[in-house]
């Protein structure tokens, strides 16, 4: 049996190996560029910030965040299409990425996909329950399907949420009407 010498010399030599492979220089350039691009992100300087996400995801093709920051910097430029494929890359990394799936079934919501938002939603409500905007567009949805008592459930947990939304009581009060109430 190896004495405790010769397990600690190995163990050493183990860890300098390990750190002379490490990838850790690229990540933290790649972190240090990621935060640059969110920082033109919030400046609205969407081209700066594409380019920069674009920079991270070519060092780190799995960086879920950077897909979908990215997405949603298409997206704020009108090209849906291209938020489109970044939040589907971030979710087929991070399916459980609540932020991607709202962005999803968001475009799936202005482009008339109501059946598309709603499974997009039920998987945020699931991840965050109390997501107001998820809440809010999945109402819109069953409201757009015809699913009336749907859509009141969402926009009651909203008013509960947030008693102030005026289009909740709008549903609500849609759904009062319709019922004859």
């Amino acid at each position: 049996m190896p004495s405790i010498k010769i397990w600690t010399i190995l163990i050493g030599i183990l860890a300098v190996l390990c750190s002379a492979a490490s990838p850790l220089p690229a990540l933290q350039e790649s972190d240090s560029t990621f935060a640059e691009a969110v920082e033109a992100h919030w400046r609205w300087d969407l081209e700066e910030a594409i380019a920069l996400y674009d920079k991270v995801i070519a060092r780190d093709p799995y960086h879920a965040n950077a897909f979908f920051y990215r997405g949603a910097a298409h997206r704020s430029r009108g090209n849906h299409d291209a938020a489109l494929a970044d939040f589907n890359q971030a979710l087929a990394i991070q399916p459980d990425l609540a932020e991607a799936l709202f962005g999803r079934g968001s475009i799936h919501r202005e482009r008339g996909l109501f059946d598309k938002t709603v499974a997009d939603m039920d998987r945020v409500l699931v991840l965050v329950p109390k997501h107001q905007g998820a809440l809010e567009a999945r109402a819109d949805a069953f409201y757009a399907l015809g699913k009336m008592d749907e859509a009141i459930g969402d926009a009651s947990t909203l008013i509960e949420i947030r008693p102030s939304l005026s289009e909740a009581h709008f549903y609500v009060l849609q759904h009062t009407r319709a019922k004859g109430m």
